[in-house]
This record gives C-alpha cells, structure tokens and sequence, in this order.
C-alpha cells in the first residue's frame, strides 16, 4: 500500500522516519555506555592493582635501599667505636710511661722485672708488672685495652698492651699492640717524639716478647735510665 493511498498508509510514512531516528539515537546511548562500563572496568582493575600489594621489583628495591642504609649506619657505628677505644688507648698511655718512669727513679728498679718473656699489662692476665702496679700508690688501678684480648693471644691483631722487661737482652718495653686510628698514631708520634714509619709509632725495631716488635705502637726505656 502506498503513501497516497489512505491516510493511515500517510501516517505510516511519516512514523517510519522517525523508528530510524529513535532507533540510532538508542544505538550511540548503547554505546556509549558500554564505552564508559569499560573504562570504569579499566579504572576498578588499576585501582585493585595499586593496592593489591608490592610487585616482585619493588620489594627487591625496596630491600636493596635498606641493606644499603644499614651498612651506611654500621660502618658509622664501628668506626664511632673504633675511635673511642683508641682515644681510651692514647690516654692510658699518656699516663702510664711517665708513671712507669716515676716508679724506676722511686724505687730504684722499674716494674716488671720477671716479665722477661713478654705479658699482656691487664687486670685479668698474672704478670709481674700488674702486682708492681697494685702495689704501687702511683697508678691507682692496672690499665687495660679496651679491645681486651686473651691473655695468651699476641697475635697482630690483638688488642692488648704489651710489656716485655727483656727486650733484646736488656731494654725495658711497653706496647699498643693494635691501634684503629691514624689520629691515634699520630697523637702518639707527636706525645713521644717517635716518628710514623710504614704505619706503626715504633721505638724500637728489633726482638721482644708480646709482639712488641710488631705492634702499631712501642715504647722503650732503657736510654732515658742509662741501662
């Protein structure tokens, strides 16, 4: 039936237009929500991701950073300490050799003489020379190293004070057997009038008991007491 056949067939000539206008209208609606669904979709699954927890790279940064700032703080820790202990080291012996000294011109004789073999100067080692100090009203107390070493360990490595009273047959010797520090040696250098050679404040170079021949510092006595 035509448009011009009736008036209803005219009716459907001009719905018939409007159906396909509808029609595209409800199709771009359609997509576009289907087009703001998906992304939405996109936005949930990114936002899950972000919380969901640290990827494998992450953590593995994320722990290299702490190991780093650890042994940062470490390293600053130890050589805090390292320094402190030499400091107590200088101090100790400051003291003691003119003490040392003291006691020869006092008492005729210096301190230690049966340590002719070599012994660590220390309040938990039996020596000669820590009764000489005990019972002496010079020293007030026997010094020891804070590094406290075994009695019987003179290796390079020990921290001790060493004193050996037969030092290539005749000399009178006192040492720091391990120092941490070069502010230390020279502190030392500088106290006593020794010079730094290869690294260590020495006096004397030859023999002695208690690795005093290889000890970062020695001290001997013999010259000032005409022995």
């Amino acid at each position: 039936m035509s448009c011009g056949s009736s008036r209803i067939a005219c009716v459907c000539c001009l719905w018939k237009p409007s159906f396909f206008y509808f029609s595209d209208v409800f199709q771009l609606e359609k997509d576009r929500l289907e087009m703001w669904y998906s992304v939405s979709n996109m936005g949930l699954s990114a936002l899950q991701k972000k919380h969901a927890g640290f990827t494998l790279i992450e953590l593995l940064v994320v722990i290299s950073v702490i190991s780093l700032l650890s042994s940062v703080v470490l390293s600053s820790i130890s050589d805090v300490r390292a320094s402190a202990r030499d400091a107590k080291r200088v101090e100790q012996m400051t003291t003691i050799i003119p003490l040392i000294d003291q006691y020869y011109y006092n008492n005729g004789q210096p301190p230690g003489q049966s340590d002719t073999s070599g012994v660590h100067i220390s309040n938990k080692c039996n020596s000669d020379i820590k009764g000489d100090i005990k019972n002496s009203n010079l020293f007030g107390r026997v010094p020891s190293d804070p590094g406290g070493a075994a009695c019987n360990d003179n290796s390079n490595s020990a921290q001790f004070y060493g004193w050996d009273s037969a030092r290539c047959g005749e000399d009178y010797c006192i040492s720091i057997n391990t120092l941490e520090t070069q502010k230390a040696k020279e502190q030392l250098s500088e106290r006593f009038g020794i010079p730094i050679q290869s690294g260590k404040v020495r006096d004397q170079k030859c023999g002695g008991n208690a690795n005093i021949v290889n000890a970062d510092f020695n001290y001997c006595f013999a010259d000032q007491w005409g022995l």
